[in-house]
């Protein structure tokens, strides 16, 4: 599928696991952006992600903080997006929790040296749903996601890639 991707221009992947980082590299697919769309805290994991060029994802003060150690200690700087929650529940900076909070971290994330956030994300919880419920919650989570992306710019951090929709939205 990356091949049929790539010969139509695709030049940015998304995966979840190390082993199709290390595929896709293997392949051919050195010139294209890979994000791990999981993040991970696990030491020997983040130095093969990073070696192989993979943008990684942050998605709370601990992963920054792990992640920035690696990226040190292998005289790099990690490329990563940061991943908010804006209501999925799962992963990510709690925004519905404590906005002003959620942005602090991020913040406070962006600044370690080992790390250059080049994009922010969330996902949908229920965009596959066509319930009216559903549909305003959809877009109350877009407005919140709206919301952090003005916060993170007003405080010059303005992601250069950002990304939101699922399939179904």
């Amino acid at each position: 599928m990356a091949a049929i991707c790539r010969e139509a221009s695709v030049t940015h992947f998304a995966v979840t696991e190390l082993s199709e980082v290390s595929r896709l590299r293997a392949g051919g697919f050195q010139d294209c952006d890979i994000l791990m769309l999981r993040p991970t805290a696990d030491a020997d994991e983040l130095t093969q992600l990073l070696n192989l060029g993979a943008i990684l994802t942050v998605s709370s003060q601990n992963d920054a903080a792990v992640l920035n150690g690696v990226a040190e200690k292998l005289g790099m700087q990690a490329q990563v997006h940061i991943k908010i929650d804006t209501g999925m529940g799962r992963i990510g900076f709690a925004l519905r929790t404590d906005f002003d909070a959620a942005i602090r971290e991020m913040l406070e994330a962006c600044a370690l040296p080992g790390l250059e956030m080049t994009g922010l994300f969330q996902h949908f919880s229920v965009a596959d749903d066509t319930a009216p419920e559903n549909v305003a919650y959809t877009a109350e989570q877009h407005a919140l996601f709206v919301k952090a992306f003005h916060a993170l710019k007003a405080a010059g951090r303005e992601p250069a890639l950002v990304h939101c929709d699922n399939s179904a939205s």
